[in-house]
């Protein structure tokens, strides 16, 4: 969790055992419940704003465009074999090359 061990949080359990007055045992433990209360309560609160923020940026329809894209990008990629035995990315320039022969005859 925090670099502590189980074994060093025992040792450190143990140690504020032996140290601290039985008395106030409960006020710790009051002061420990009521912080874990407000930790909880600020970890919703936190999950509530991230949930709000992710549902007002539309991030889920954004993210499904961009994987789209990528996959459309991906399909249009070929590889072929290089002179070294690597495979390399291969584009198909058809359409750049009939746009230029197009271009050439006008």
């Amino acid at each position: 969790m925090f670099g502590i061990s189980f074994i060093e949080l025992i040792i450190v359990l143990v140690f504020a055992i032996i140290l601290i007055n039985p008395k106030e045992y409960k006020e710790i433990f009051r002061f420990i419940s009521n912080l874990h209360r407000h930790l909880k309560f600020i970890y919703q609160d936190c999950v509530n704003e991230i949930d709000s923020i992710k549902s007002t940026a539309n991030l889920e329809e954004i993210k499904d465009n961009i994987e789209k894209e990528i996959d459309d990008a991906e399909e249009q990629i070929q590889k072929i074999v290089g002179d070294d035995g690597k495979l390399y990315d291969s584009y198909d320039i058809s359409d750049m090359l009939k746009e230029n022969e197009a271009k050439k005859q006008k």
